[in-house]
């Protein structure tokens, strides 16, 4: 996991604990601007909004505890969009819960833990992962993993003529590594529809295991500039330089999703906000 300095004061308090993954900048394929032609991004102010996400439903999800030195709780959850319609910026709020439910996340963490998915086609399944610092002690008390979604907004199916193009990733097999702290990466290329560059807000990664069980996951909010651009980017590469990776992480098996949005605004470090 890997997250930028936003600002110098405030993420002064949280700069510490918000260091991860790296992405290597890839090599890219297609001419963006030879697929510019009848290019009409949809207006996001154009989003249906809603309070709540029905529709959206997460279909498998699990955590695991990491790192010795510096406890954490990976997260990861698949999330499906059974609508007909494309869900509009997301939020996904991860938590770990002891058994009489109280968060065992470490204070300062806790700004950390909502991220936005800022497109989900009709039908398609997406990978939101992330890891936070647990409290001092609190290793041996996570009994469950809450997540909470929130503050969807729909919009009519489009293709990538509008931006609502399908942008996959998929991983390379026997290219991933993890070390015995945990600490590792995943390569993967990445496919995109789009016929123009969309503002990226991150990579996310759900790992599972040799028997396809979600065991945990990480978020990367600094991806390489071309992540959202037209057409094949290969060699992309997440390196979790903090304890990210379940020991029992089958990395040919992590699912990948490129985070692409219509537009970026800068992200708040407040409580419920995303920090991608």
């Amino acid at each position: 996991m890997h997250r930028k300095q936003w600002w110098a004061t405030a993420a002064a308090a949280v700069l510490a604990l918000a260091v991860g993954t790296l992405v290597y900048r890839s090599v890219s394929t297609g001419d963006p601007a030879d697929m510019s032609t009848g290019c009409h991004l949809v207006n996001p102010s154009s989003a249906q909004q809603a309070g709540r996400s029905t529709g959206l439903r997460v279909v498998d999800r699990g955590f695991t505890r990491v790192g010795s030195v510096d406890p954490r709780v990976s997260m990861g959850v698949i999330l499906r969009n059974e609508t007909d319609q494309v869900a509009y910026r997301t939020l996904v709020t991860f938590d770990a819960l002891d058994a009489a439910g109280r968060s065992v996340i470490e204070d300062d963490d806790r700004l950390l833990r909502t991220q936005v998915v800022p497109l989900i086609a009709p039908g398609a399944a997406v990978a939101v992962g992330n890891s936070n610092v647990l409290r001092p002690g609190a290793e041996e008390e996570i009994a469950s993993l809450s997540v909470t979604l929130r503050s969807t907004g729909w919009l009519s199916p489009g293709d990538g003529a509008s931006g609502l193009g399908r942008v996959t990733a998929t991983v390379g097999k026997g290219q991933g590594e993890r070390s015995g702290d945990g600490r590792g990466f995943v390569s993967f290329s990445i496919d995109s529809e789009n016929c123009a560059e969309m503002a990226s807000r991150g990579v996310s990664l759900v790992f599972r295991d040799g028997d396809d069980r979600v065991i945990g996951g990480s978020l990367d909010n600094s991806p390489p500039l071309d992540a959202c651009a037209p057409g094949r980017h290969e060699g992309q590469r997440a390196a979790m330089t903090q304890s990210d990776i379940p020991a029992g992480a089958d990395l040919d098996r992590t699912l990948v999703t490129v985070h692409c949005d219509l537009d970026r605004s800068r992200p708040e470090l407040s409580p419920g906000a995303p920090y991608n």
